[in-house]
């Protein structure tokens, strides 16, 4: 270090104010890796912090998304078709990439399907979407919900099928 500076002392410098910029620019390299240690550390604290929430919230997001595909899943066989709740994580540490899908099956011979508006018809959706609430029954304390015109587009096959599932749900004891 000492050979640095004498080596620098040394120099003759033309421009009298390039010693200043000097000194200013490395003060400010010296300041923004102060910045950089210190984002880092807290970086580094919010990182667990997420990875506690996480490590608490997954296990309980994925307990309360199986149970309710066995809710979903037995609504689905009662009215004689096939539906699966599926919780996709994507291997992924972006949240708002994870995903609840309802994969459904309306049809004889078909395949499971993630529910899609511009596959599936009106009244499979309604048939979907009420199925699935009543199947957040089970894991919710909320004691009703609300929909308006959920039959909108439902054959009367699976009208009369759902809302006999809604009347016995319903009168089920011990059930919000």
């Amino acid at each position: 270090a000492e050979e640095k500076k004498v080596r620098m002392d040394s120099i003759v410098i033309s421009d009298p104010g390039a010693q200043q910029r000097y000194n200013r620019i490395s003060q400010k390299i010296e300041d923004s890796e102060k910045c950089l240690r210190e984002y880092e550390a807290s970086r580094a604290v919010c990182e667990a912090t997420v990875q506690q929430l996480k490590d608490a919230w997954l296990p309980e997001m994925r307990r309360l998304v199986t149970k309710n595909n066995a809710n979903f899943s037995e609504a689905f066989r009662n009215v004689g078709i096939a539906g699966e709740v599926v919780f996709n994580e994507l291997e992924n540490e972006d949240f708002a990439k994870y995903s609840i899908d309802l994969r459904v099956k309306f049809r004889e011979g078909g395949e499971l399907m993630t529910l899609d508006s511009a596959y599936h018809s009106g009244g499979e959706s309604s048939t979907s979407t009420i199925l699935y609430l009543m199947a957040l029954q089970g894991v919710t304390t909320s004691p009703f919900r609300v929909v308006d015109e959920i039959n909108q587009g439902m054959d009367s096959i699976n009208e009369r099928s759902v809302f006999k599932l809604l009347v016995d749900a319903a009168t089920e004891p011990d059930t919000p």
